[in-house]
């Protein structure tokens, strides 16, 4: 049996690394705002904004935490699947290991598009994913082949 000053020690030791220790590192989190005409702060100050009067947007706020970089181009892709489901690709060159980006999406396009139905992020360097994130409702688009991609075949 263990001495009381042998499990007290076991027991802090154990809470430490249930607290500090974790099953996955984050290196990419995407996040979700929408951001209305009203909710800008050039309307609470008075100040000119030429997009005061726009319907406002969608934010794609992406944080990023890598490995050191071994000199490849390393690049941000989001891609959002809308509701007519059809893709739009951003893309954004990475400088920094860490850092964040938004990826602003105007009220109009959303519009045309029938709103965000899914996204999802990665990060390559060379042609080598290095990170990924994916919303829970990301799923591939099938699509069917063309008469073109069919007589190439």
């Amino acid at each position: 049996m263990l001495r009381k000053g042998t499990m007290r020690k076991l027991s802090i030791i154990a809470i430490f690394c249930v607290l500090f220790a974790g099953c996955t590192k984050n290196r990419l989190s995407v996040q979700h705002f929408i951001e209305t005409s009203d909710e800008r702060a050039s309307v609470f100050v008075g100040s000119p904004d030429p997009e005061k009067e726009s319907p406002g947007f969608h934010l794609l706020y992406v944080q990023w935490n890598l490995p050191a970089s071994t000199g490849e181009e390393t690049y941000l892709t989001v891609d959002v699947l809308f509701g007519n489901m059809t893709i739009k690709q951003y893309k954004k060159n990475l400088t920094r290991k860490n850092g964040s980006y938004s990826f602003r999406i105007r009220e109009d396009e959303l519009q045309r598009n029938n709103g965000i139905l899914t996204y999802k992020a990665d990060v390559k360097r060379g042609q080598r994913c290095i990170a990924e994130w994916k919303d829970l409702m990301w799923f591939p688009l099938i699509t069917r082949p063309t008469d073109n991609q069919r007589q190439k075949s």
